[in-house]
């Protein structure tokens, strides 16, 4: 049987996940913490193809300095965030693209 073009990109993501998941980022610049109330946001992550690449998107967010606590799940395509300050919003956003996913803002409500 012969691959097709089609196959190939069924099985893709397949081996990306096999393979962990670990989709390599440039580290984000540390830098103070923006000003403003803590917040929990809520995403939904589209791209996640496994519980691997939920695990890894949490590790990531939850090293950012002033993320408080942090749950990604894969089977209902979301994050929530709970952040020292509302200024981190685009950081935590940008972690999330860099990491190759798409991402809108759910709600967000002062903690």
């Amino acid at each position: 049987m012969r691959p097709t073009a089609l196959s190939l990109c069924l099985l893709l993501p397949l081996l990306v996940c096999i393979a962990g998941c670990e989709r390599p980022a440039p580290e984000l610049a540390e830098a103070a913490l923006p000003a403003g109330e803590p917040v929990v946001v809520s995403f939904a992550v589209d791209g996640m193809h496994c519980g691997g690449c939920a695990e890894a998107l949490r590790k990531k967010i939850a090293g950012i300095a002033g993320v408080t606590e942090c749950e990604v799940s894969f089977e209902e395509r979301s994050a929530v965030v709970s952040m020292a300050s509302s200024g981190l919003l685009p950081r935590v956003t940008e972690t999330i693209t860099r990491l190759g996913y798409t991402t809108e803002v759910l709600a967000e409500e002062t903690a």
